[in-house]
C-alpha cells in the first residue's frame, strides 16, 4: 500500500491560514499574523510530505498563496512610503 495518500494536516492547516490571511487582507496586523504562521505551517508541512512521503498538495498552495501575499504587502508598503 502506497503511503502518499496520507494526509498532511499541518500542510492543511498552513493553506487554511493562508486562505483566512487573504480574506483578512485589509487589516494588515492581523494579515502579518495569519501570513506568519501560514508559512510556517506551509514550511513545515511541506517538509514533513517530503520526508513522510505525504500528500504535499495542500503544503505548496499554502507556501504559494503565502509568498504572493507577502510580495503584495510588500509592494504596496513601498509604493505608499514613497509617495
Amino acid at each position: 500500500m502506497s503511503n502518499s495518500n496520507k494526509s498532511n494536516g499541518i500542510g492543511l492547516t498552513g493553506f487554511v491560514l493562508s486562505i483566512i490571511g487573504v480574506v483578512v487582507f485589509w487589516m494588515p496586523p492581523l494579515c502579518a499574523v495569519f501570513m506568519i504562521l501560514a508559512f510556517l505551517f506551509s514550511t513545515a508541512g511541506f517538509i514533513i510530505a517530503i520526508l513522510g512521503r505525504r500528500n504535499i498538495g495542500y503544503s505548496i498552495a499554502g507556501l504559494f498563496i503565502t509568498i504572493l501575499f507577502f510580495v503584495l504587502g510588500y509592494g504596496m508598503i513601498v509604493a505608499l512610503l514613497t509617495k
